[in-house]
């Protein structure tokens, strides 16, 4: 057992105010918080949730009695015990207090920094701002989680920066309104602040325009290995999300793709492309090249009819207009965009697409918001309101602050959540580790800037691109990583190290399983298939898994091809209980040069006793394949998510 250390601080209200790596009785979960609080000064005693303590909240204002019901809600769910508020009528003393109160004097904290005084009769948390007391409820109620003794303390805490942010595209993949609150609830536990939700891309439109009903009716659905796949947000739905994400003091920040990554739009409205030939929405990954056609005014009028619904349902200052990734081969070819390159005198088409985005910016000035782009969007030059993210790399976080721009950094390396995080997962397109300890050690501060650029840094985001996750797959992608993000946006730079995370995680565990999060669990090889068992005939392959089926839910199959030139084909992977298939995933992919080689089988209530077993259909090229393989099986929590889409009638 480590040597306790103890230092004197203070002396205050017969108490010996000692800070200390440990305490004989303190429970270690208790003071294992997420993200890393920046002070903590532990004082002798305990208080006991066991002791029916009563709620008291200083402020009766709206923010005030939110506050309350929300950590009424919040005690109820981690101890099993009610938090009845103060009666102060009744003239009876309450045996112990829980108490939210606003303190004018706590501006070193900010409006989200607060303070948690811990004593064995009294639980006090202050803040300047309502947002204060928000987060040291989410502190508290970590320390609650799997203990009824909470060592008295006081914690000073706020953050080192202002956005703290997580992307969630939903342009690839719908999610439900249920798993977007959810996810806004977790981010709230970690203290994170932003939710930015991508919500167009060409793979699909979420967002419902009154102006302009196809951008759902036709740009939200997708032909998925011929069934109909997709989904959107209805207004009533977007404000329901945003005002729950309110409460919970996150903002939600829309994306919107312009001018590039609009192929979903297109299929509703080919007219605002170049060729305005009709598209269908794009059922693969990459970067396509029908756009935005820059050179029409009608397209500029269609853009602000859209932001201007989008201003209406979020009230965000700043809304994402993407900018990144936009080839110009048609407006190389197509006449109206070279007739403005020549009107505005523009050099060439990467100046077109600088005009398009100072465009929308001064219309998104003149409704009072701000635009949040892409880095790419520095390279035709953009206003000094507008918000730069950097995503390639840190350079363009540099070269944002030079020329006075506010900057999210997000680069690639560290923060994007869909590539993997254990070394067992990386597989051939996707060769870039973004492990646990690079989300923690990210830091979005480049080097070299002065004093004043460097407040021009306002945070990061991680990232959750979702070409390759669908709902079912977003917690293990996000978690434990998220955790670690969040104490690397919140917590001192000073004062991070990641062998103390690491055993703060630990505990940190126990709490997202009591919250039934599906954090990331390592994948368990089932099986393979050798050299000549493929053969030009289709054929099934079959794997005894019986041992692995513990739980309904989703079990999803990666087979990756592990030696030999022979590439494969694979068809379908089914799932059989006691010889009767009970789920099946068909999708031709290819081993060597598909991105990932997924299968996902959903299975319900068990059958005591049964074997089941993994089917899957390979077929080679040659008369006997060359290449050998391994067969990966993860588990899956179920939410619910439609993983195939609907029949389309021939």
């Amino acid at each position: 057992m480590k040597k306790t250390k103890l230092f004197l601080i203070g002396l205050g209200l017969g108490l010996w105010a000692v800070v200390m790596q440990g305490r004989p009785g303190i429970d270690p979960v208790a003071f294992s918080v997420v993200p890393k609080p920046e002070k903590i000064t532990i004082l002798r005693g305990d208080f006991e949730t066991s002791q029916k303590p009563v709620l008291v909240v200083q402020n009766q204002d709206a923010d005030g009695v939110a506050l309350a019901a929300y950590l009424v809600e919040r005690w109820k769910e981690t101890t099993g015990d009610l938090l009845e508020l103060m009666n102060r009528r009744s003239g009876r003393r309450p045996r112990a207090t829980v108490s939210l109160k606003i303190v004018r004097s706590l501006e070193r904290l900010g409006a989200e920094g607060y303070r948690l005084d811990i004593a064995p009769r009294a639980i006090e948390i202050s803040a300047l701002k309502p947002a204060g007391l928000f987060y040291g409820i989410q502190s508290i109620c970590q320390m609650m989680r799997g203990t009824e003794r909470i060592p008295c303390a006081r914690i000073e805490d706020k953050p080192r920066f202002g956005w703290r942010g997580l992307l969630l595209d939903c342009g690839r993949h719908f999610m439900t309104v249920d798993f977007i609150k959810r996810i806004i609830d977790l981010l709230a536990y970690h203290k994170m602040n932003v939710l930015h939700w991508h919500l167009t891309e060409d793979q699909g439109w979420r967002l419902e325009i009154k102006r302009y009903p196809r951008l759902t009716e036709v740009g939200a659905w997708r032909l998925e290995n011929g069934r109909r796949y997709g989904g959107f947000y209805t207004q009533d739905e977007v404000r329901d999300i945003v005002a729950y994400a309110k409460s919970r003091f996150v903002t939600v920040v829309p994306e919107i793709e312009m001018p590039g990554h609009a192929v979903a739009a297109l299929a509703a409205y080919p007219e605002f492309s170049c060729l305005g030939k009709p598209l269908a929405v794009e059922s693969s990954w990459g970067i396509f090249n029908d756009v935005l056609c820059p050179g029409k005014e009608k397209t500029f009028e269609f853009v602000q009819n859209i932001l201007d619904e989008v201003c209406e349902l979020f009230p965000s200052p700043d809304i994402h207009i993407g900018g990144d990734e936009c080839p110009k081969f048609y407006w190389q070819v197509c006449p109206d965009c070279q007739s403005r390159i020549k009107q505005e005198g523009l050099k060439d088409e990467n100046e077109l697409q600088g005009y398009f985005t100072k465009r929308i910016d001064r219309y998104m000035q003149s409704r009072g918001r701000r635009i949040i782009g892409w880095d790419e969007i520095l390279e035709g030059g953009v206003s000094q309101t507008a918000v730069v993210q950097s995503w390639r790399g840190l350079e363009g976080a540099v070269a944002a602050t030079r020329q006075g721009n506010r900057v999210i950094c997000s680069p690639w390396e560290g923060t994007y959540f869909y590539c993997p995080q254990v070394p067992e997962e990386v597989r051939i397109n996707f060769k870039t580790l973004n492990s646990l300890e690079k989300a923690y050690t990210f830091d979005p501060i480049p080097q070299g800037l002065t004093a004043a650029q460097e407040s021009l840094i306002v945070g990061g985001e991680c990232c959750l691109w979702n070409e390759y996750t669908q709902q079912f797959e977003v917690e293990p992608q996000l978690f434990p990583r998220l955790c670690a993000f969040s104490e690397a946006l919140w917590s001192p730079q000073g004062g991070r190290n990641f062998e103390d995370f690491s055993g703060r995680l630990e505990k940190h565990l126990s709490r997202l399983d009591a919250l039934a999060v599906d954090y990331h669990k390592p994948e368990v090889r089932v099986g393979g298939w050798t050299q000549g068992s493929v053969t030009r005939l289709s054929g099934q392959l079959w794997w005894d898994i019986t041992s692995q089926i513990t739980e309904p839910g989703i079990y999803r199959m990666s087979f990756v091809q592990d030696s030999g030139d022979d590439e494969i084909l694979i068809q379908w992977a089914a799932l059989f209980e006691d010889g009767r298939e009970i789920s099946r995933f068909s999708q031709l992919n290819r081993s060597q040069t598909d991105m990932f080689l997924k299968y996902p089988l959903r299975a319900g209530p068990l059958k005591p006793g049964a074997v089941y077993t993994l089917r899957a259909s390979f077929v080679s090229g040659k008369d006997k394949s060359l290449s050998g393989g391994s067969v990966w099986l993860r588990y899956f929590k179920d939410n619910g998510i439609d993983l195939w889409g609907k029949e389309v009638p021939d």
